[in-house]
């Protein structure tokens, strides 16, 4: 590799020499205006946007730290968006609400780009005498690094444990193409293959870990412009709510990259590469050794401790040991001792009843219309309890002849339901003229008999690798 030596800058000083080196240290070059303006532009506008969701991507004080800066941000949210868009925020919901695809977080963008710019043009006022920022440079890269790589590397974690693109639920299989969103595609195609989804968690997590040290921080900028190409392009593509998100990651892996984009060009067109000097932060050989150190230890902590939280929140959102596990078809749907045939047009009729390793059942009836209720199992006391979001309850009793087979008794609806079922019932056959015949609500007994469906039927769940397929659409 040939050497090519800096040119004598115009102003002296700002580099510390670094000890023990075969050559003194060189003083930096001047940089083209257009670079010091958009270093001074970019700067502020990592620090301001990494650090506005500090809940998630830093482990331990992230959600201490959301706390304490959600004022801040609310108040900075309003005045920007009053200022630009003009949009009071009297009657509207107008808070920072994270990193999703909503309006507070492009308002949030736009406001951070104008205090950045607003930063920008006072700073070069300021410091306009300054031909380089050599030594700021240093101390930027590290920290911003940091918030990029903490962020990649939690959501590489996600990936590890079946947090972000689990396993496909239940309901997911039953659920047809045309019925899906681009979410539920993606999340059934990174969910079908642990390789897939691992291999992309590990290259999160390896690029956000490279990003820590001086030395790998190219190479990190690399394989993370790679990664979050492909996460941007599933988000666009396929109207996942993290676009913004996705692109404001990759913008910072590629500001990570500009310091070295001469000498990979150089590389990628054959030509000599320049020697990189790279000057230490500190000046005290003591302190430099410490700081040194201090990757080695943030990286494994950060490695270590959002492992440990996707961990607990696999284990808090998957329950293990499930009492009931299937899809359940309803072969006999008796109300008051009369049986409901499977009539599309029945409303009220279940068609299946669904039990995954989330603790909730799903239940879908003959229209296709779907609910989900909590659930409380006993199969000891021969139990189960449906629980509507606002709390209210349904008692059931619960027998299994079989392993296979479920036979649920109990009142049809709700208590309040009930009651207002038998007012419209009752007020519809006085307006017909017909007689009352219809049974008190608390008379309205439910009773279903419910096969467990085989999971072998579906060839998502079957279809496994394989080096020899001779027809592509074999099953």
């Amino acid at each position: 590799m040939t050497r090519i030596e800096p040119k004598a800058p115009a102003e002296v000083g700002g580099a510390d020499s670094a000890e023990g080196s075969e050559t003194s240290a060189t003083v930096p070059r001047p940089w083209h205006p257009l670079r010091r303006f958009l270093f001074r532009l970019s700067i502020p506008y990592a620090l301001l946007y990494l650090v506005a969701t500090p809940y998630f991507h830093l482990p331990v004080i992230g959600n201490t730290l959301a706390t304490w800066v959600a004022p801040f941000w609310d108040h900075f949210l309003i005045f920007w968006s009053r200022t630009l868009f003009d949009i009071a925020p009297e009657g509207t919901n107008l808070k920072f609400r994270g990193v999703g695809d909503v309006k507070s977080h492009l308002y949030l963008i736009f406001g951070m780009a104008m205090t950045s710019l607003v930063v920008a043009v006072l700073w070069s006022v300021v410091d306009r005498r300054r031909l380089s920022y050599d030594r700021a440079a240093r101390w930027a890269a590290p920290v911003v690094s940091f918030l990029v790589g903490s962020v990649v590397i939690y959501y590489g974690t996600l990936k590890i444990y079946d947090v972000q693109f689990g396993y496909p639920l239940l309901d997911r299989l039953l659920m047809s193409y045309g019925e899906s969103r681009g979410l539920d595609l993606v999340w059934i195609f990174m969910g079908t293959s642990t390789p897939y989804t691992w291999i992309a968690g590990f290259a999160e997590i390896a690029g956000g870990f490279l990003l820590l040290f001086r030395r790998t921080r190219t190479l990190g900028a690399l394989l993370l412009i790679g990664v979050l190409s492909h996460v941007m392009m599933l988000n666009f593509c396929f109207a996942l709510p993290v676009k913004f998100f996705s692109l404001q990651l990759l913008i910072m892996s590629a500001l990570l990259l500009l310091p070295d984009a001469e000498r990979l060009v150089r590389f990628a067109i054959g030509r000599p590469i320049p020697a990189v000097e790279h000057a230490p932060l500190v000046s005290n050989p003591r302190l430099g050794k410490g700081l040194a150190v201090l990757p080695v230890l943030l990286g494994v902590a950060l490695v270590y401790l959002h492992l440990d939280a996707a961990r607990e929140t696999e284990k808090q959102y998957w329950v293990e040991e499930q009492p009931i596990f299937g899809i359940f078809d309803v072969e006999s749907f008796t109300v008051n001792g009369v049986d409901r045939p499977p009539l599309l047009t029945d409303e009220q009729r279940w068609r299946l009843i669904l039990f995954d390793r989330v603790d909730w059942v799903m239940l879908r009836r003959m229209d296709g219309t779907v609910e989900d209720y909590g659930r409380e199992i006993d199969l000891g006391a021969g139990t189960m309890a449906l629980i509507a979001r606002d709390g209210r309850r349904l008692e059931w009793t619960l027998e299994q002849p079989t392993d296979d087979t479920l036979i649920l008794e109990g009142p049809l609806n709700f208590p309040e339901e009930a009651q207002e079922d038998r007012l419209e019932e009752a007020q519809g056959e006085a307006q017909e003229g017909q007689e009352n015949t219809v049974a008190p609500a608390d008379e309205e007994i439910l009773r279903v008999v419910a096969k467990r469906r085989d999971l072998d039927s579906f060839s998502l769940t079957t279809r496994r690798f394989r080096w020899i397929i001779e027809s592509p659409f074999d099953r």
